[in-house]
């Protein structure tokens, strides 16, 4: 393990905590009726093969989008 001379509890004690606790939440957003997607796109020869790829999966995300 990495820094194991520093330690690190949260609880400021040196025992372990009686139990585990798990909170969970959820909501349902409103839907709205559009969004704005922005890409920033690498074009240097490196990226050719991602690029291509987006290019070929773009009409997808706009079907999916849609739906």
């Amino acid at each position: 393990m990495a820094c194991q001379e520093f330690g690190f509890n949260g609880l400021g004690t040196g025992d372990p905590p009686d139990r585990r606790v798990v909170v969970e939440e959820r909501f349902v957003q409103a839907p709205l009726e559009g969004v704005d997607v922005l890409f920033v796109i690498d074009e240097t020869p490196s990226m050719e093969q991602e690029f291509d790829a987006l290019a070929d999966s773009v009409g997808a995300l706009m079907s999916t989008a849609r739906a």
